[in-house]
């Protein structure tokens, strides 16, 4: 079976028998769909029975059903369109009065997944690289943005070496991250759909001899050949909406970590920051004037 499982599948559409061919046209025809329907379902669309989707997915390589469609949602998860995504979500939830909970479930099981999946190891390696780092560099495109966001606005009050990485366009990036050097460390994030300039902007710092910190989703990902530490965090396409739950987890655990370790350095510049914003008036008490 080829890695392209929709592709190999149209390929040999030939060699299937009558039954099968049914089936094989209906998951090449709505891929986006099948990632989330059970054998049983496919069997009642296609009007055949529910053994002969499975002796299906047996025929063309899988151990069976759930097999195939873990697969199929894997290879599949960085090609779907945002109308795919849309149509699959009321696939998976359809009109559920209970969508809140499932949702909120969902996020729950990503995050104990993500406790499984991130080498403790490598996330301690991770706190000490950018402790020692010269320049701490934070890249995320699209939602990812975010992410790095969030970490820059922390690792900001807590380092006087951060630059953040914008990438509106290769041209802006470019100018971000023209200075990365040796003993300097990259951040980044991407998901599936991944981004081709976050992964451009790793082989950049790569070659310039910095170190690379990724957080992704898998082996597949495009950055985990090239970063030197890689922090593993589940995440998935829930409708158009990407679920970052997870990577949160692991920033939050990576700023608490560091803050820990640089406690003296920390409340020194907390200390300083408190008098420049109490000096300031940057926070209004209750006795305080608020229409001043």
């Amino acid at each position: 079976m080829s890695d392209d499982i929709i592709s190999s599948i149209r390929k040999n559409m030939d060699k299937f028998s009558k039954s099968q061919k049914r089936v094989a046209s209906f998951i090449a025809n709505n891929y986006d769909k099948v990632v989330y329907m059970t054998a049983g379902k496919i069997a009642y669309k296609v009007g055949v029975s529910e053994s002969t989707v499975v002796r299906f997915a047996m025929e063309i390589g899988f151990d069976g059903y759930p097999d195939f469609q873990k697969n199929i949602k894997n290879e599949t998860k960085n090609k779907l369109t945002v109308t795919q995504r849309i149509s699959s979500a009321k696939e998976q939830y359809g009109q559920d009065d209970n969508i809140l909970d499932k949702i909120l479930n969902m996020d729950i099981e990503k995050i104990k997944t993500t406790l499984s999946l991130v080498s403790k190891e490598d996330f301690l390696e991770s706190s000490d690289t950018i402790i020692k780092a010269n320049k701490i560099y934070i890249i995320g495109t699209g939602s990812t943005f975010m992410l790095s966001n969030f970490l820059y606005f922390y690792f900001n009050l807590m380092f006087n070496n951060v630059q953040q990485v914008f990438c509106f366009n290769d041209s802006g990036m470019f100018n971000d991250i023209v200075k990365i050097k040796k003993g300097d460390v990259l951040v980044g994030f991407t998901f599936p759909r991944y981004s081709k300039q976050t992964v451009r902007a790793f082989l950049y710092a790569r070659d310039n001899g910095a170190k690379t910190i990724a957080i992704t989703d898998n082996q597949n990902s495009p950055l985990y050949s090239i970063a030197d530490i890689t922090l593993f965090a589940k995440s998935e396409m829930t409708s158009f909406v990407d679920s970052l739950v997870a990577p949160l987890s692991i920033i939050n655990a990576l700023i608490i970590n560091i803050s820990i370790k640089k406690d003296k350095d920390l409340t020194e510049n907390f200390d300083d920051l408190e008098n420049v914003l109490n000096k300031y008036y940057f926070y209004k008490s209750f006795e305080d004037n608020f229409d001043e």
